[in-house]
């Protein structure tokens, strides 16, 4: 707390946290999308974009709830 400014919030302080550029104590485990789709086809269930594409596909639905799964597909 200062005197000048009332209650401390937080916000910028020099010299602190993590200098930049340097590493982290435990680096991170990146996944990428490509390692993370065998694993969820592995289990046996349908992907959920797979499951979108199908209804897509599917004829007897109506086409403006078809143009609505298009656009919820397009990324």
């Amino acid at each position: 707390m200062t005197k000048s400014r009332g209650v401390g919030r937080g916000g910028y302080q020099p010299g602190a946290g993590r200098p930049k550029g340097s590493r982290d104590r435990q680096p991170r485990k990146r996944r990428t999308i490509l390692e993370l789709l065998p694993k969820l086809a592995e289990e046996g269930d349908e992907l959920p974009l797979y499951g979108l594409l199908r209804r897509i596909r599917d004829e007897s639905l109506d086409p403006k709830y078809r143009d609505f799964l298009r656009i919820a597909v397009l990324p």
